[in-house]
């Protein structure tokens, strides 16, 4: 299990502040073969679910990402 330190720098590294005005961010999981993609605030509610410990699903409207078996996340800044 992490220290609270080491969520802290994880917290911060993630970057998911808001985007810079002009922007929204997409965030793009990875999950087996499947890819999601994630709004701002979808993205909120996986990561407090992670850094939080948890180890089950953590269900969306239209799908689900089994926190186990993710295998990147990644932020794409998209101009609006």
């Amino acid at each position: 299990m992490p220290t609270k330190k080491q969520l802290l720098t994880l917290d911060r590294s993630l970057g998911l502040r808001k985007a810079k005005e002009g922007f929204k961010n997409e965030w793009h999981v990875s999950v087996g073969k499947e890819n999601f993609i994630l709004n701002q605030e979808e993205a909120e509610v996986l990561h407090r679910a992670t850094i939080s410990g948890g180890r089950g699903i953590v269900w969306f409207e239209n799908f689900a990402i089994s926190i186990p078996h993710i295998q990147s996340i990644l932020r794409k800044p998209i101009r609006i």
